[in-house]
């Protein structure tokens, strides 16, 4: 039954290997779908299917799955020996919606490994649960005592970081006070409690994150990915942050052709 499969849009392809040397070779675009369904959450707390799905892509006590692109000169299945180049699973604008989950194995499997670009990045976005938040400042936290330069450098507007932790903290959000005490924010934790939805009223800032070497976009989906950041067609479902960090990525990958 095999051999009736075929491998011409290979580029669309990853090979996946577990921490336990299993693998497959799946679409890029399926293995996405499927943590983004487990964002959704489960519908009953004991959903066999859910679990099965979370275990494998999330193993606890071991390394997430890696992937490697499918590819080469004269085509490649899943029993080529040609090992292509590693490929980003989880993006950032993935991992942004795993923080945005109530399922907690989501979450921490998000926040493992992040550098303080992409922390202070996320702090600054909309959606993202309390306890998620506290999470997240905490990991800021963290990283001040291990890398205070870059998490300073990536930080462009004081007084705005300062009006945020404070709403966060206001929201019931806690953390982010020894990342507030080494840049010197200047917190106002007065007023009154806030919903979850609130926020500062101070525009955004424009971060300059340079994108992961790690990070790749297939050739076949480059065009797709125009299409979504300039909303040819169907409108996109992409948020403004998700559409400049596909950009910066599809920019880099094209550089490196050229």
């Amino acid at each position: 039954e095999n051999n009736d499969l075929s491998w011409s849009g290979s580029e669309d392809l990853i090979n996946v290997i577990w921490a336990t040397r299993e693998n497959a070779t799946l679409h890029f675009l399926v293995v996405h779908a499927q943590i983004i369904l487990l964002t959704y959450g489960s519908a009953h707390s004991n959903s066999e299917l859910f679990n099965t799905l979370l275990l494998m892509w999330f193993p606890p006590g071991q390394e997430l799955p890696r992937a490697y692109l499918v590819g080469g000169s004269g085509g490649a299945g899943p029993s080529s020996s040609q090992q292509g180049k590693e490929a980003l699973l989880i993006p950032d604008w993935l991992k942004l919606k795993m923080i945005r989950s109530s399922v907690s194995v989501l979450v921490d499997s998000a926040l493992r490994d992040l550098e303080p670009q992409q922390l202070v990045l996320f702090i600054q976005s909309f959606g993202i649960p309390v306890e998620s938040m506290s999470k997240l400042l905490h990991t800021l936290d963290q990283a001040v005592k291990t890398d205070l330069k870059s998490v300073s450098e990536s930080v462009l507007d004081k007084n705005y970081m300062g009006q945020l932790v404070a709403v966060q903290h206001r929201r019931g959000a806690s953390g982010g006070l020894t990342f507030a005490k080494a840049l010197e924010l200047k917190l106002n934790m007065g007023g009154p409690k806030l919903s979850s939805s609130s926020h500062p009223s101070s525009p955004l800032p424009s971060i300059n994150i340079p994108p992961r070497s790690s990070a790749i976009i297939p050739p076949s989906q480059v065009k797709a990915t125009l299409m979504q950041i300039l909303e040819v067609g169907s409108p996109s479902r992409m948020t403004s942050k998700e559409k400049q960090d596909s950009f910066r990525t599809l920019h880099k990958s094209l550089t490196q052709e050229l």
